[in-house]
This record gives C-alpha cells, structure tokens and sequence, in this order.
C-alpha cells in the first residue's frame, strides 16, 4: 500500500511549495522511499546528496507514488544541479 505521505508531496510540488528535491525527503522518510522504489537506503543516501545519480527507472517510479509527472521531479534535480 502507498504512503499517504506521496500525495502531500503531490499537492506541494502542484502548488509550487516544494522548491529543491530533497524537500520531498522531509515529508516521505528516505527509508520508505528506498523500499518503495526497491532501492538500497544508503544508495538512496547518495543520490540525495548528488541528484544526477538518479537514473530515469528510479524517477519514474517516485513520480509514480508522487502522482505527478516525472519531469517535475527532474525539474528540481536540475535546479538543485545548475545552482552548485
């Protein structure tokens, strides 16, 4: 069963209230995000840390829990990566 924790994600990042990626980890634990996109925990660390190790397979399954479309999320990793 999903988190219901993904669609508040949802409702911030469609009211702009998300601004960087890693927002979404102070609403949704990274240990229930590493399980739910069958991840290990401290390789969800890592990408968390630099967002350009996420691949597309790992995006499309958070955009899928989220509920939104995978390049919101891409979004703000690129924002997040322009901006170091």
């Amino acid at each position: 069963m999903k988190d219901k924790r993904y669609a508040i994600v949802n409702k911030l990042l469609e009211a702009k209230g998300i601004s960087n990626f890693n927002e979404i980890f102070d609403i949704v634990p990274p240990s229930v995000v590493a399980t739910d996109i069958n991840l290990n925990y401290y390789s969800l660390q890592k990408r968390m840390k630099d967002h350009t190790l996420f691949n597309l397979h790992e995006l499309l399954k958070l955009s899928k829990l989220i509920g939104c479309k995978v390049e919101a999320l891409i979004g703000l990793a690129l924002k997040r990566h322009k901006s170091v």
